[in-house]
C-alpha cells in the first residue's frame, strides 16, 4: 500500500493599501475634522440667526397687515370710525397682566380676527422697559404685560401723528374716521411696536424689537394697510416734534 503525502504550501502575506488597512481615523485626524466643523458652523450660525431675525420681522409685518384689514372692517360697521378705546392696549388681543389693563372681551378688534389673538402679538416682541423702571416687574414682553404688542395713537396728538383711536368714555374726542385716512392713507400711521413712540430709548435692549445697527426702526402699519419696516427721525429730533401739529404733508401724519 502506498503511503499518501499532502503538500503544504506556504503563501506568504499580501501587502494591503492602506485605506484597506486602517480601522479609524487617527487623533489628529479627528481633531481635523472637529477644527472644520466648527469653523463651518461658526460660519453659518450668524447666517441662520440673520435668517431668524427677518423671519420674524416678516411674520410682524403679516401681523400687522393683517390688522389693518380688521380695522377696515371695523369702520365699514362703525359709520367710517376707528375704534373708540378704553386705554391704549385696548385694540385687540388678550387680558394684560400689569400697567394698562382691559379685557380681551372689551377689545374691539378681536371680532374682525377671530379671536386669534396671537396676531397681537410680535414674535420680536422684548417688552416696554420705560414702563417697567422702578417697578420692579419682570415681564418677557409687551404682549404678556398688556396683551397687545402694538400701540395706536389715543386720545390726542403726539409726534405729530393725528390720534386714530378715541377715548370710549369721552365722545367729546371721537376717532379718526376712514373717509379722513384715506385722503393720504399711504403716510397715515396706524399703529406701530409698542415702543414706537420716541419717548423710547433706542438704545435700551428692550427697546430694540426690530433695529438695525441701533437706528430707530419700527415695523409701522400705515393707513392703506400695508405694513413697513420704518425709520423714524433720531431721538432729538423726534422730541423736537413732539408738540407740532400732525400734517399730511408731513414724513407721516
Amino acid at each position: 500500500m502506498k503511503s499518501s503525502t499532502r503538500s503544504i504550501t506556504y503563501t506568504p502575506d499580501i501587502a494591503l493599501p492602506n485605506w484597506q488597512r486602517r480601522a479609524g481615523f487617527t487623533l489628529i485626524e479627528l481633531l481635523v475634522v472637529i477644527a472644520i466643523i466648527a469653523i463651518l458652523a461658526s460660519m453659518l450660525l450668524p447666517a441662520l440667526g440673520s435668517a431668524k431675525k427677518k423671519a420674524m420681522t416678516l411674520r410682524c409685518m403679516s401681523n400687522q397687515s393683517q390688522l389693518g384689514k380688521a380695522y377696515f372692517m371695523y369702520t365699514e360697521d362703525n359709520r367710517d370710525f376707528y375704534p373708540a378705546i378704553a386705554d391704549w392696549a385696548a385694540t385687540g388681543g388678550k387680558n394684560g397682566t400689569y400697567d394698562v389693563f382691559s379685557a380681551a372681551t372689551n377689545k374691539p378688534l378681536n371680532t374682525y380676527i377671530g379671536n386669534s389673538y396671537e396676531v397681537f402679538r410680535c414674535p420680536s416682541d422684548k417688552g416696554d422697559f420705560w414702563s417697567l423702571a422702578g417697578r420692579g416687574v419682570n415681564c418677557t414682553n409687551a404682549y404678556v404685560q398688556y396683551g397687545n404688542s402694538y400701540l395706536t395713537e389715543y386720545a390726542f396728538d403726539f409726534y405729530r401723528v393725528k390720534m386714530v383711536c378715541g377715548p370710549k368714555d369721552n365722545k367729546a374726542i371721537p376717532s379718526i374716521k376712514s373717509s379722513e385716512v384715506g385722503q393720504r392713507s399711504s403716510t397715515k400711521i396706524i399703529q406701530g411696536d409698542w415702543i414706537w413712540h420716541a419717548n423710547r430709548d433706542v438704545t435700551q435692549t428692550r427697546h430694540q424689537w426690530h433695529n438695525y445697527k441701533g437706528k430707530n426702526r419700527m415695523m409701522m402699519l400705515f393707513g392703506d394697510s400695508h405694513a413697513e419696516y420704518f425709520s423714524f427721525l433720531p431721538t432729538d429730533k423726534m422730541n423736537a416734534l413732539a408738540s407740532l401739529p400732525p400734517s399730511q404733508d408731513f414724513l407721516w401724519w
